[in-house]
Protein backbone atom coordinates (compact mmCIF):
# COMPACT_ATOMS: atom_id res chain seq x y z
CA UNK A 1 0.00 0.00 0.00
CA UNK A 2 2.75 2.39 0.89
CA UNK A 3 4.54 1.50 -2.30
CA UNK A 4 1.43 2.21 -4.40
CA UNK A 5 0.84 5.48 -2.63
CA UNK A 6 4.37 6.75 -3.22
CA UNK A 7 4.35 5.40 -6.72
CA UNK A 8 1.13 7.22 -7.63
CA UNK A 9 2.38 10.35 -5.93
CA UNK A 10 5.56 10.27 -7.94
CA UNK A 11 3.64 9.76 -11.16
CA UNK A 12 1.35 12.59 -10.35
CA UNK A 13 4.34 14.88 -9.92
CA UNK A 14 5.81 13.66 -13.16
CA UNK A 15 9.04 12.37 -11.57
CA UNK A 16 9.48 8.60 -11.63
CA UNK A 17 10.80 7.05 -8.38
CA UNK A 18 12.51 3.65 -8.41
CA UNK A 19 11.80 1.23 -5.57
CA UNK A 20 13.57 -2.02 -4.87
CA UNK A 21 11.06 -4.77 -4.24
CA UNK A 22 11.46 -6.51 -0.96
CA UNK A 23 12.09 -10.24 -0.86
CA UNK A 24 8.91 -12.28 -0.62
CA UNK A 25 6.58 -9.55 -2.08
CA UNK A 26 4.12 -10.19 -4.89
CA UNK A 27 4.57 -8.81 -8.36
CA UNK A 28 2.81 -5.49 -9.21
CA UNK A 29 2.43 -6.16 -12.95
CA UNK A 30 -1.25 -6.97 -12.68
CA UNK A 31 -1.87 -3.85 -10.62
CA UNK A 32 0.10 -1.75 -13.09
CA UNK A 33 -1.90 -3.10 -16.02
CA UNK A 34 -5.17 -2.32 -14.25
CA UNK A 35 -3.95 1.19 -13.41
CA UNK A 36 -2.79 1.83 -16.97
CA UNK A 37 -6.11 0.66 -18.40
CA UNK A 38 -8.13 2.83 -16.01
CA UNK A 39 -5.87 5.84 -16.66
CA UNK A 40 -6.18 5.44 -20.42
CA UNK A 41 -9.99 5.31 -20.17
CA UNK A 42 -10.06 8.33 -17.91
CA UNK A 43 -7.70 10.33 -20.13
CA UNK A 44 -9.69 9.45 -23.25
CA UNK A 45 -13.01 10.57 -21.81
CA UNK A 46 -11.46 13.71 -20.37
CA UNK A 47 -9.85 14.63 -23.70
CA UNK A 48 -13.19 14.28 -25.57
CA UNK A 49 -14.89 16.98 -23.47
CA UNK A 50 -12.59 19.92 -24.45
CA UNK A 51 -12.75 18.85 -28.09
CA UNK A 52 -16.55 18.93 -27.98
CA UNK A 53 -16.58 22.34 -26.29
CA UNK A 54 -14.11 23.64 -28.85
CA UNK A 55 -16.24 22.45 -31.75
CA UNK A 56 -19.40 23.99 -30.25
CA UNK A 57 -17.76 27.38 -29.69
CA UNK A 58 -15.65 27.56 -32.83
CA UNK A 59 -18.50 27.91 -35.34
CA UNK A 60 -20.48 30.76 -33.67
CA UNK A 61 -17.32 32.62 -32.68
CA UNK A 62 -16.06 32.41 -36.25
CA UNK A 63 -19.36 33.73 -37.61
CA UNK A 64 -19.38 36.51 -35.01
CA UNK A 65 -15.82 37.44 -35.95
CA UNK A 66 -16.62 37.82 -39.64
CA UNK A 67 -19.83 39.75 -38.92
CA UNK A 68 -18.01 42.21 -36.67
CA UNK A 69 -15.24 42.53 -39.21
CA UNK A 70 -17.80 43.33 -41.93
CA UNK A 71 -19.52 45.91 -39.73
CA UNK A 72 -16.26 47.64 -38.89
CA UNK A 73 -15.36 47.74 -42.58
CA UNK A 74 -18.71 49.30 -43.49
CA UNK A 75 -18.39 51.88 -40.73
CA UNK A 76 -14.95 52.79 -41.98
CA UNK A 77 -16.24 53.15 -45.53
CA UNK A 78 -19.24 55.35 -44.65
CA UNK A 79 -17.55 57.48 -42.01
CA UNK A 80 -16.46 60.22 -44.49
CA UNK A 81 -20.00 60.43 -45.84
CA UNK A 82 -21.43 60.69 -42.34
CA UNK A 83 -18.91 63.38 -41.47
CA UNK A 84 -19.94 65.43 -44.49
CA UNK A 85 -23.62 64.99 -43.68
CA UNK A 86 -22.98 65.93 -40.06
CA UNK A 87 -21.09 69.04 -41.14
CA UNK A 88 -23.92 70.37 -43.29
CA UNK A 89 -26.51 69.41 -40.72
CA UNK A 90 -24.57 71.22 -38.05
CA UNK A 91 -24.11 74.20 -40.31
CA UNK A 92 -27.80 74.38 -41.14
CA UNK A 93 -28.74 74.11 -37.49
CA UNK A 94 -26.26 76.82 -36.65
CA UNK A 95 -27.65 79.11 -39.33
CA UNK A 96 -31.11 78.38 -38.05
CA UNK A 97 -30.20 79.84 -34.66
CA UNK A 98 -31.09 83.36 -33.71
CA UNK A 99 -28.71 85.60 -35.65
CA UNK A 100 -29.18 88.37 -33.13
CA UNK A 101 -27.85 86.06 -30.42
CA UNK A 102 -24.76 85.31 -32.51
CA UNK A 103 -24.18 89.02 -33.00
CA UNK A 104 -24.44 89.60 -29.25
CA UNK A 105 -21.94 86.80 -28.65
CA UNK A 106 -19.43 88.49 -30.97
CA UNK A 107 -19.91 91.80 -29.16
CA UNK A 108 -19.35 90.07 -25.83
CA UNK A 109 -16.15 88.49 -27.13
CA UNK A 110 -14.83 91.81 -28.40
CA UNK A 111 -15.81 93.57 -25.18
CA UNK A 112 -13.12 91.52 -23.44
CA UNK A 113 -10.68 94.07 -24.85
CA UNK A 114 -11.03 96.74 -22.19
CA UNK A 115 -8.07 98.94 -23.11
CA UNK A 116 -8.95 102.50 -24.10
CA UNK A 117 -7.69 104.13 -27.26
CA UNK A 118 -4.71 106.35 -26.50
CA UNK A 119 -5.93 109.29 -28.61
CA UNK A 120 -9.72 109.11 -28.43
CA UNK A 121 -10.13 107.58 -24.99
CA UNK A 122 -12.89 105.33 -26.29
CA UNK A 123 -13.19 101.71 -25.27
CA UNK A 124 -14.99 99.08 -27.28
CA UNK A 125 -17.67 98.78 -24.59
CA UNK A 126 -18.36 102.53 -24.64
CA UNK A 127 -18.81 102.62 -28.41
CA UNK A 128 -20.48 99.32 -29.19
CA UNK A 129 -22.55 98.45 -26.16
CA UNK A 130 -25.80 97.19 -27.67
CA UNK A 131 -28.06 99.04 -25.24
CA UNK A 132 -26.37 102.40 -24.67
CA UNK A 133 -23.23 102.51 -26.80
CA UNK A 134 -22.28 105.63 -28.74
CA UNK A 135 -22.84 103.75 -32.03
CA UNK A 136 -25.60 101.43 -30.82
CA UNK A 137 -28.13 103.00 -33.24
CA UNK A 138 -25.85 102.18 -36.17
CA UNK A 139 -25.37 98.54 -35.20
CA UNK A 140 -27.50 95.91 -36.92
CA UNK A 141 -28.29 92.82 -34.90
CA UNK A 142 -28.80 89.95 -37.32
CA UNK A 143 -27.14 87.89 -40.01
CA UNK A 144 -25.44 88.73 -43.28
CA UNK A 145 -28.75 88.48 -45.15
CA UNK A 146 -30.25 91.09 -42.83
CA UNK A 147 -27.42 93.52 -43.48
CA UNK A 148 -27.81 93.04 -47.25
CA UNK A 149 -31.55 93.76 -47.10
CA UNK A 150 -31.05 96.80 -44.89
CA UNK A 151 -28.35 98.28 -47.13
CA UNK A 152 -30.32 97.62 -50.30
CA UNK A 153 -33.65 98.93 -49.02
CA UNK A 154 -32.29 102.03 -47.24
CA UNK A 155 -29.39 102.70 -49.65
CA UNK A 156 -26.84 102.86 -46.84
CA UNK A 157 -23.19 101.91 -46.42
CA UNK A 158 -22.48 98.97 -44.13
CA UNK A 159 -19.09 98.56 -42.47
CA UNK A 160 -18.30 94.89 -41.89
CA UNK A 161 -15.68 93.66 -39.43
CA UNK A 162 -14.59 90.02 -39.42
CA UNK A 163 -13.05 89.02 -36.11
CA UNK A 164 -10.69 86.04 -35.81
CA UNK A 165 -10.00 85.12 -32.16
CA UNK A 166 -7.26 82.67 -33.20
CA UNK A 167 -4.88 85.35 -34.43
CA UNK A 168 -1.77 86.34 -32.51
CA UNK A 169 -3.18 89.86 -31.98
CA UNK A 170 -6.96 89.52 -32.50
CA UNK A 171 -7.71 93.02 -31.15
CA UNK A 172 -5.39 94.97 -33.46
CA UNK A 173 -8.22 96.50 -35.50
CA UNK A 174 -10.11 97.46 -32.34
CA UNK A 175 -7.26 99.48 -30.91
CA UNK A 176 -6.10 101.01 -34.21
CA UNK A 177 -9.36 101.52 -36.15
CA UNK A 178 -12.67 100.73 -34.46
CA UNK A 179 -12.11 102.86 -31.33
CA UNK A 180 -10.50 105.84 -33.05
CA UNK A 181 -12.15 109.23 -33.33
CA UNK A 182 -11.79 109.19 -37.13
CA UNK A 183 -13.75 105.96 -37.43
CA UNK A 184 -16.54 107.11 -35.09
CA UNK A 185 -16.92 110.42 -36.96
CA UNK A 186 -16.92 108.58 -40.29
CA UNK A 187 -19.74 106.28 -39.17
CA UNK A 188 -21.80 109.24 -37.94
CA UNK A 189 -21.06 111.40 -40.99
CA UNK A 190 -22.23 108.88 -43.56
CA UNK A 191 -24.80 107.23 -41.24
CA UNK A 192 -23.19 103.84 -41.82
CA UNK A 193 -24.42 100.54 -40.50
CA UNK A 194 -21.94 98.51 -38.43
CA UNK A 195 -21.90 94.71 -38.37
CA UNK A 196 -19.48 92.30 -36.66
CA UNK A 197 -18.91 88.64 -37.40
CA UNK A 198 -16.76 85.82 -36.00
CA UNK A 199 -15.01 83.95 -38.83
CA UNK A 200 -14.74 80.80 -36.73
CA UNK A 201 -18.51 80.31 -37.07
CA UNK A 202 -20.01 78.73 -40.20
CA UNK A 203 -21.85 81.95 -41.03
CA UNK A 204 -18.70 84.02 -40.73
CA UNK A 205 -16.66 81.64 -42.85
CA UNK A 206 -19.31 81.46 -45.55
CA UNK A 207 -19.70 85.24 -45.62
CA UNK A 208 -15.94 85.73 -45.83
CA UNK A 209 -15.77 83.33 -48.77
CA UNK A 210 -18.61 85.18 -50.50
CA UNK A 211 -16.72 88.47 -50.13
CA UNK A 212 -13.44 86.83 -51.20
CA UNK A 213 -11.62 87.80 -48.02
CA UNK A 214 -7.96 86.79 -48.24
CA UNK A 215 -6.64 87.73 -44.79
CA UNK A 216 -7.97 88.38 -41.32
CA UNK A 217 -8.82 90.62 -39.59
CA UNK A 218 -10.96 92.23 -42.29
CA UNK A 219 -12.75 95.56 -42.44
CA UNK A 220 -14.89 96.36 -45.47
CA UNK A 221 -17.46 98.90 -46.62
CA UNK A 222 -20.44 97.42 -48.45
CA UNK A 223 -22.72 99.67 -50.51
CA UNK A 224 -25.60 99.18 -52.96
CA UNK A 225 -25.35 99.85 -56.66
CA UNK A 226 -28.00 101.22 -59.00
CA UNK A 227 -28.71 97.70 -60.24
CA UNK A 228 -29.82 96.59 -56.74
CA UNK A 229 -26.58 94.65 -56.34
CA UNK A 230 -23.97 95.14 -53.62
CA UNK A 231 -20.28 95.93 -53.93
CA UNK A 232 -17.30 96.41 -51.63
CA UNK A 233 -16.17 99.99 -52.08
CA UNK A 234 -13.34 99.83 -49.50
CA UNK A 235 -11.47 97.10 -47.68
CA UNK A 236 -8.66 96.61 -45.18
CA UNK A 237 -7.36 93.13 -44.42
CA UNK A 238 -4.45 91.53 -42.67
CA UNK A 239 -1.95 93.08 -40.26
CA UNK A 240 -1.70 96.87 -40.09
CA UNK A 241 1.76 98.22 -40.90
CA UNK A 242 1.55 101.62 -42.62
CA UNK A 243 -2.22 101.91 -42.52
CA UNK A 244 -3.93 105.30 -42.80
CA UNK A 245 -7.69 105.48 -42.16
CA UNK A 246 -7.99 108.53 -44.41
CA UNK A 247 -7.61 106.28 -47.46
CA UNK A 248 -10.54 104.17 -46.28
CA UNK A 249 -12.68 107.25 -45.62
CA UNK A 250 -11.79 108.82 -48.97
CA UNK A 251 -13.31 105.84 -50.79
CA UNK A 252 -16.52 106.29 -48.82
CA UNK A 253 -16.50 110.01 -49.60
CA UNK A 254 -15.98 109.30 -53.30
CA UNK A 255 -18.87 106.86 -53.47
CA UNK A 256 -21.27 108.86 -51.29
CA UNK A 257 -22.58 111.09 -54.16
CA UNK A 258 -23.45 107.91 -56.06
CA UNK A 259 -25.29 106.69 -52.99
CA UNK A 260 -27.25 109.95 -52.80
CA UNK A 261 -28.17 109.62 -56.47
CA UNK A 262 -29.42 106.09 -55.82
CA UNK A 263 -31.56 107.39 -52.96
CA UNK A 264 -33.00 110.18 -55.13
CA UNK A 265 -33.73 107.71 -57.90
CA UNK A 266 -35.48 105.38 -55.50
CA UNK A 267 -37.46 108.23 -53.99
CA UNK A 268 -38.52 109.28 -57.49
CA UNK A 269 -39.53 105.71 -58.30
CA UNK A 270 -41.46 105.50 -55.04
CA UNK A 271 -43.30 108.75 -55.80
CA UNK A 272 -44.12 107.50 -59.29
CA UNK A 273 -45.36 104.25 -57.83
CA UNK A 274 -47.61 106.07 -55.38
CA UNK A 275 -48.95 108.28 -58.18
CA UNK A 276 -49.71 105.23 -60.29
CA UNK A 277 -51.45 103.59 -57.35
CA UNK A 278 -53.53 106.72 -56.78
CA UNK A 279 -54.41 106.95 -60.47
CA UNK A 280 -55.31 103.28 -60.55
CA UNK A 281 -57.38 103.72 -57.41
CA UNK A 282 -59.25 106.71 -58.86
CA UNK A 283 -59.77 104.86 -62.13
CA UNK A 284 -61.09 101.80 -60.31
CA UNK A 285 -63.42 103.97 -58.22
CA UNK A 286 -64.71 105.73 -61.33
CA UNK A 287 -65.12 102.42 -63.13
CA UNK A 288 -66.96 100.97 -60.15
CA UNK A 289 -69.32 103.96 -60.00
CA UNK A 290 -69.99 103.71 -63.73
CA UNK A 291 -70.66 100.01 -63.43
CA UNK A 292 -72.99 100.54 -60.48
CA UNK A 293 -74.79 103.30 -62.38
CA UNK A 294 -75.11 101.07 -65.44
CA UNK A 295 -76.37 98.20 -63.32
CA UNK A 296 -78.90 100.48 -61.62
CA UNK A 297 -80.13 101.83 -64.97
CA UNK A 298 -80.33 98.32 -66.38
CA UNK A 299 -82.25 97.14 -63.34
CA UNK A 300 -84.71 100.04 -63.66
CA UNK A 301 -85.24 99.17 -67.31
CA UNK A 302 -85.75 95.50 -66.52
CA UNK A 303 -88.20 96.35 -63.73
CA UNK A 304 -90.14 98.56 -66.12
CA UNK A 305 -90.20 95.81 -68.74
CA UNK A 306 -91.36 93.28 -66.17
CA UNK A 307 -94.17 95.55 -64.96
CA UNK A 308 -95.32 96.11 -68.53
CA UNK A 309 -95.30 92.36 -69.09
CA UNK A 310 -97.09 91.74 -65.81
CA UNK A 311 -99.72 94.30 -66.71
CA UNK A 312 -100.43 92.36 -69.88
CA UNK A 313 -101.01 89.19 -67.85
CA UNK A 314 -103.02 90.77 -65.01
CA UNK A 315 -106.42 89.08 -64.67
CA UNK A 316 -109.45 91.39 -64.96
CA UNK A 317 -111.60 92.08 -61.91
CA UNK A 318 -114.48 89.62 -61.58
CA UNK A 319 -117.92 91.17 -61.92
CA UNK A 320 -119.16 89.24 -58.93
CA UNK A 321 -117.99 86.65 -56.50
CA UNK A 322 -114.31 86.11 -55.98
CA UNK A 323 -112.40 87.64 -53.09
CA UNK A 324 -113.21 91.19 -52.06
CA UNK A 325 -110.35 93.00 -50.33
CA UNK A 326 -109.85 96.47 -48.93
CA UNK A 327 -106.26 97.57 -49.73
CA UNK A 328 -104.71 100.36 -47.66
CA UNK A 329 -102.11 102.18 -49.75
CA UNK A 330 -100.01 105.17 -48.68
CA UNK A 331 -102.50 107.87 -49.65
CA UNK A 332 -105.64 106.01 -50.58
CA UNK A 333 -107.75 102.93 -50.15
CA UNK A 334 -108.70 100.59 -52.94
CA UNK A 335 -111.49 98.04 -52.88
CA UNK A 336 -111.19 95.36 -55.52
CA UNK A 337 -112.22 91.82 -56.27
CA UNK A 338 -109.76 89.09 -57.29
CA UNK A 339 -110.29 85.62 -58.65
CA UNK A 340 -110.05 83.27 -55.65
CA UNK A 341 -108.32 80.61 -57.76
CA UNK A 342 -105.31 82.85 -58.36
CA UNK A 343 -102.31 83.10 -56.00
CA UNK A 344 -101.88 86.07 -53.70
CA UNK A 345 -99.06 87.13 -56.03
CA UNK A 346 -101.85 88.55 -58.22
CA UNK A 347 -102.64 91.05 -55.48
CA UNK A 348 -98.92 91.86 -55.15
CA UNK A 349 -98.70 92.51 -58.90
CA UNK A 350 -101.80 94.70 -58.85
CA UNK A 351 -100.42 96.84 -56.04
CA UNK A 352 -97.00 97.11 -57.77
CA UNK A 353 -98.69 98.29 -60.99
CA UNK A 354 -100.88 100.69 -59.00
CA UNK A 355 -97.90 102.23 -57.25
CA UNK A 356 -96.00 102.51 -60.54
CA UNK A 357 -98.94 104.38 -62.12
CA UNK A 358 -99.44 101.81 -64.86
CA UNK A 359 -103.15 101.22 -64.16
CA UNK A 360 -106.01 103.40 -65.28
CA UNK A 361 -107.67 105.70 -62.76
CA UNK A 362 -110.75 103.49 -62.49
CA UNK A 363 -108.52 100.59 -61.37
CA UNK A 364 -109.24 98.54 -64.47
CA UNK A 365 -106.83 97.04 -66.90
CA UNK A 366 -108.40 98.81 -69.85
CA UNK A 367 -105.13 100.10 -71.28
CA UNK A 368 -104.34 97.26 -73.58
CA UNK A 369 -100.73 96.72 -74.54
CA UNK A 370 -100.13 96.65 -78.26
CA UNK A 371 -98.71 93.38 -79.47
CA UNK A 372 -97.50 90.46 -77.42
CA UNK A 373 -95.12 91.37 -74.61
CA UNK A 374 -92.29 88.96 -73.92
CA UNK A 375 -91.39 88.25 -70.36
CA UNK A 376 -87.95 89.71 -69.60
CA UNK A 377 -85.22 87.54 -68.13
CA UNK A 378 -85.49 89.16 -64.73
CA UNK A 379 -86.57 88.00 -61.29
CA UNK A 380 -88.67 90.83 -59.96
CA UNK A 381 -88.56 91.35 -56.21
CA UNK A 382 -91.46 93.21 -54.62
CA UNK A 383 -90.26 96.02 -52.36
CA UNK A 384 -93.24 95.70 -50.05
CA UNK A 385 -95.09 93.09 -48.02
CA UNK A 386 -98.78 92.47 -47.46
CA UNK A 387 -100.35 91.75 -44.07
CA UNK A 388 -103.82 91.16 -42.69
CA UNK A 389 -104.29 93.40 -39.63
CA UNK A 390 -106.48 91.27 -37.34
CA UNK A 391 -105.03 88.83 -36.64
CA UNK A 392 -101.78 90.09 -38.10
CA UNK A 393 -100.90 87.58 -40.77
CA UNK A 394 -98.25 87.73 -43.47
CA UNK A 395 -99.68 87.00 -46.91
CA UNK A 396 -97.42 84.61 -48.76
CA UNK A 397 -97.39 85.36 -52.53
CA UNK A 398 -97.43 81.68 -53.49
CA UNK A 399 -100.57 80.86 -51.45
CA UNK A 400 -103.91 80.66 -53.29
CA UNK A 401 -106.36 83.41 -52.38
CA UNK A 402 -109.08 80.96 -51.43
CA UNK A 403 -106.71 79.16 -49.05
CA UNK A 404 -105.98 82.27 -47.00
CA UNK A 405 -108.73 82.63 -44.40
CA UNK A 406 -107.51 86.08 -43.36
CA UNK A 407 -108.73 87.65 -46.64
CA UNK A 408 -111.12 85.16 -48.19
CA UNK A 409 -113.91 85.72 -48.98
CA UNK A 410 -113.23 89.29 -47.83
CA UNK A 411 -110.69 91.09 -45.78
CA UNK A 412 -108.37 94.03 -45.31
CA UNK A 413 -104.79 94.23 -46.58
CA UNK A 414 -102.07 96.53 -45.23
CA UNK A 415 -99.07 97.41 -47.45
CA UNK A 416 -95.74 97.73 -45.61
CA UNK A 417 -92.28 98.37 -47.01
CA UNK A 418 -89.97 95.39 -46.99
CA UNK A 419 -86.92 95.77 -44.73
Amino acid sequence: MAFNFFNSSSRGNGVPVAFTPLPGTFSDEADNEDNLESNSNTNGSASDIPRLIKVCLYVPLTILYYVLNLLLTLVGMFKPVSNIFHFYTKKDNHFGDDMATQFVNVIDSLSAYTAANERSGYTFEVLYNIENGVLSKNMLKGGYTDILHKCSNDAKIAILYFFDPLLYDPYEYISKILTTTEFVECVKKYNCLVWFCDVTTPQGLQTANALKVRQFPFLGALAPRSSNKMKLIARVEGPLFDYDFSRFESKLSTYYPTLLEIRRQRQYEEVQRLLREQQDSRFQDSLRRDQERDRAAEEVALKSQWLIWRKSTLAPEPASGGCRVNIRLENERVIRRFDENLPIEEIYAYIALKRAGLLSPNDTNSDEVEGEVQRPNYDYQFDFELYSPVPRTYLEPSTLIKDEDAIYPSGTIIVESAE
